[in-house]
This record gives structure tokens, C-alpha cells and sequence, in this order.
């Protein structure tokens, strides 16, 4: 079975993108076998730099908080939400913070 067929989509309605589900590998008897996985693991988000487990679920990112083995092919996906999730972070900071200058000075 491909990969694409495999993977379900996960569809994230405030950012506008789709996550495929990550992929689980294992070997039985010497034979590998590659399947989609539940959800990414914390080892996976961390080497990426989503230390906020709140955050990605809120993000509509599938975890498995079971699972701890790290797959390039799932950090690679991982990567390029990351760049959007953490940049949108930062940004409700700044936006917080700006508010709450204005809310002490009166304005």
C-alpha cells in the first residue's frame, strides 16, 4: 500500500493546512513494514521546536503520546507547519503584549 493512500488528512481550518498523518515503521520477522501512524510523537514536535503540547493540539496536529521513536520522513512534514505554528506564537505575543501597554496607559 502507497503512502499517499495510506495517510489521512488532517485539515487545520484556522491556518489553512493540510497535515497528513505521520507514518509508523516496524519490522515482524526480518520483513518492514511502513504504515500511517496515529498521531506524531513528542520526540518528533520537540526536534522541531513545538515545545507546546497545548499548542499543537490546538493546531489540529495529531499526537501519539505513546509512541517515542523519531522518523525523518515525519520531522520533515513536521518542519514546515512548525515554521507557521511558531511564528503565529510569537506573534499573539507581540499582540498581547502591545495590549496590555495600551490597557496601562489609559488609551
Amino acid at each position: 500500500m502507497l503512502l499517499q493512500e495510506a495517510a489521512a488528512v488532517a485539515y487545520d481550518s484556522i491556518m489553512k493546512i493540510q497535515i497528513n498523518k505521520p507514518i509508523t515503521k516496524r519490522r515482524i520477522r526480518g520483513v518492514k513494514f511502513t504504515r500511517g501512524g496515529r498521531g506524531f510523537s513528542k520526540s518528533e514536535l520537540k526536534e522541531v521546536g513545538i515545545i507546546n503540547m497545548n499548542m499543537a493540539k490546538n493546531k489540529c496536529i495529531p499526537l501519539d503520546l505513546l509512541r517515542k521513536t523519531i522518523h525523518q520522513e515525519n520531522v520533515e512534514e513536521l518542519k514546515l507547519i512548525g515554521k507557521d505554528i511558531l511564528n503565529l506564537g510569537k506573534k499573539q505575543k507581540r499582540n498581547a503584549n502591545t495590549h496590555s501597554r495600551i490597557t496601562t496607559l489609559g488609551l
